[in-house]
């Protein structure tokens, strides 16, 4: 689920990286506690956010763990961001929105099925000859004021594991307070591939976390894996916004509103996000 795309592993890497052990389901107090701590935390800043809407986002890349974490309130209810991602059939909505998945299928039960996902390069690709990953979905949590879910897979292309992309969120009156992480482990082989790909091909790619200023005050944005970590949450962010937008829409006319209000989102960040023109995309 990078966006590594001079490698078929980095165009999967990109788009697909989530993952974590199922665990049993249950309501976890402590998680929901953190979340309502960091919210107060944040709530100054996501009022005044230079994103214009109220986002915080971080990354880390330490100890062959990559993390990029986004915190942001959606104009959405809890009770509808909680039905909508109970469902396995929204989670593949939400994947697909991605241009570099090709498809996505499902199977099992809400509280602990499992994804497959078909993942390719950037234009038309038929899912028999993209690349297949199945991802476990665990409901960890969904009670009247929380909720957490996740997808994961064990293993990755390379040396890479322990894919996790988990959506935590709580009530904010008729908005919610929500957290998309996004995480996985690399090795040495990766490490290698992945200092390659940024020092030629993806070296003017950049995330949106500020690490600097430059000489004329103009901010240096972070690069590298983090960089690519940050691109891939806030898409996945963005596809949850557009998900759930689409539900307030006939249901004949979701796909093509959700598909053409993801790009929409996606070229705010336009330095960051853009990889292809509309129409491509949409066709």
């Amino acid at each position: 689920m990078f966006d590594y795309c001079a490698y078929k592993f980095w165009k999967w890497f990109c788009v697909t990286a989530l993952l974590v052990a199922a665990t049993p389901i249950f309501a976890s107090s402590a998680d929901m506690n953190r979340l309502h701590e960091r919210y107060l935390f944040l709530e100054h800043e996501l009022e005044t956010s230079a994103f214009g809407e109220p986002i915080h986002i971080e990354s880390e890349d330490r100890d062959s763990v990559l993390r990029a974490d986004i915190y942001g309130v959606l104009p959405h209810r809890f009770d509808q961001i909680s039905a909508s991602l109970l469902q396995l059939p929204v989670w593949c909505d939400l994947v697909t929105l991605h241009f570099n998945i090709k498809g996505c299928t499902y199977r099992g039960k809400n509280a602990n099925g499992v994804l497959t996902i078909y993942s390719g390069g950037k234009s038309y690709e038929s899912p028999k000859n993209a690349s297949r990953y199945e991802f476990a979905y665990t409901l960890r949590a969904a009670t009247a004021d929380f909720f957490h879910a996740s997808i994961a897979a064990d293993k990755g292309p390379l040396d890479t594991r322990d894919y996790r992309l988990e959506i935590q969120a709580i009530p904010l009156g008729d908005r919610s307070f929500v957290h998309v992480n996004f995480s996985c482990r690399y090795r040495l082989l990766a490490r290698v591939a992945s200092a390659t790909y940024f020092s030629i091909t993806g070296r003017n790619k950049v995330g949106f976390s500020v690490v600097g200023t430059d000489t004329q005050g103009n901010p240096i944005y972070i690069r590298g894996r983090g960089g690519a970590m940050e691109r891939t949450v806030m898409r996945y962010y963005l596809a949850l916004e557009a998900i759930l937008g689409a539900f307030r829409q006939p249901e004949t006319e979701r796909f093509e509103w959700r598909i053409r209000r993801w790009y929409s989102l996606t070229e705010r960040y336009r330095r960051q996000l853009h990889e292809l023109d509309e129409a491509e995309y949409l066709q």
